[in-house]
């Protein structure tokens, strides 16, 4: 099996690269600058010549403030870049793995999220990826969609890295706390994805699903904060506060906690529970 991961410079496929040599895959990691995933004509010569079995995108605009603004840079990687990768996987068969959001969902639900249930996205941001997996159904027919939430480790620059750097800069930290979701630590999804590869469904899967995977439990913004400083034993003050006094353009849902039952079942998955995996990638911290 010859795999190709697309976004190779970020967060979850610096994961992906320090892991994969424990489960013998054969993985390729390409950079923006090697393979740009807004140039379809590029990037279907580069799979022809190349012959991947499975790609797994983890090319993305993140940047959730900036999108606000940037609008057709969102969406040139958000939804034409997958558009591209699906046309271009599909026309090698190749099974195209794709990282989404929880911010698909707008928030009002008092339950938990299924895979099934009706998106309503809120932001340029979620709304440009929601449109991508929208192009992924429509031109491709061996996908699996992964949606996923609050990304973090110690590799790139996320909230968990920002916290740390006010935390230890100022003492004083103001973090909304009626925003509810649950981190993600991108080893754990990393570790996921290679299992899923190396499970028999993979040799015949066809068709396209979607999946939830990210740790258990639910927590706020406040609390997640609350516990980096803990765990790492700074002395800082945080304060909660509410959305409403966060200056941002950003529309997001107040909830968007998802339901992984699907993943769990269908690959036997076993999830972490966000504290004791944020201990775990705070164990470096140095």
């Amino acid at each position: 099996m010859k795999i190709l991961v697309t976004g190779g410079d970020g967060m979850l496929a610096k994961a992906i690269r320090n892991i994969y040599p424990a489960y013998q895959l054969e993985i390729c990691f390409c950079s923006k600058s090697v393979l740009d995933i807004t140039d379809s004509d590029k990037l279907l010569e580069y799979f022809r010549a190349h012959h991947f079995d499975v790609i797994i995108n983890c090319a993305a605009y993140t940047n959730v403030e900036r999108a606000e603004t940037d609008v057709s840079s969102a969406y040139a990687i958000n939804e034409t870049g997958s558009r591209n990768l699906a046309m271009a996987a599909k026309s090698v068969d190749a099974l195209l793995i794709h990282i989404s959001t929880d911010a698909v969902y707008d928030g009002r639900k008092s339950d938990v999220y299924h895979e099934g249930d009706i998106c309503n996205p809120l932001s340029v941001y979620s709304k440009s990826k929601f449109a991508g997996e929208s192009e992924i159904l429509k031109h491709h027919n061996k996908a699996i969609i992964i949606r996923t939430s609050w990304l973090y480790s110690l590799d790139k620059p996320n909230f968990v890295t920002a916290i740390i750097n006010k935390a230890k800069a100022t003492g004083n930290l103001s973090v909304i706390y009626d925003q509810l979701g649950t981190p993600t630590y991108t080893y754990d999804l990393a570790n996921a994805i290679l299992a899923i590869l190396k499970s028999n469904q993979i040799i015949t899967h066809s068709g396209i699903e979607i999946y939830h995977y990210s740790n258990e439990g639910a927590i706020s913004w406040y609390d997640f904060a609350v516990n980096i400083c803990c765990i790492l034993g700074i002395d800082a003050n945080v304060t909660p506060i509410t959305t409403s006094e966060y200056p941002s353009k950003v529309v997001r849902p107040f909830q968007a906690i998802m339901s992984k039952a699907k993943i769990k079942k269908n690959f036997g998955l076993v999830i972490p529970y966000w504290r004791d995996s944020l201990e775990e990638c705070l164990s470096s911290y140095k």
